[in-house]
């Protein structure tokens, strides 16, 4: 990551959705090309190396879902 922030990330964090990684966005449907795709995954992780941080990692949790046109959001 484009932020050194993120060597503070934990298992437990990226679990209840506390690490500080950007929210809901169209880059994780990249994730969804084909079933297992290399292709998905490495442009996952290409976008996902040039990211800052929303938050410092541990802060607060968000979790949003944007699936079939609504985008469900709690904090």
């Amino acid at each position: 990551m484009a932020d050194p922030r993120y060597q503070l990330i934990t298992a437990r964090m990226l679990l209840n959705h506390s690490a500080g990684l950007r929210g809901d966005d169209l880059i994780n449907d990249s994730l969804f090309i084909g079933d297992n795709s290399i292709q998905g995954y490495g442009q996952f992780l290409g976008t996902l190396a040039l990211q800052a941080l929303n938050a410092d990692p541990g802060a607060f949790s968000v979790y949003c879902n944007r699936r079939a046109g609504r985008k469900l959001c709690s904090s």
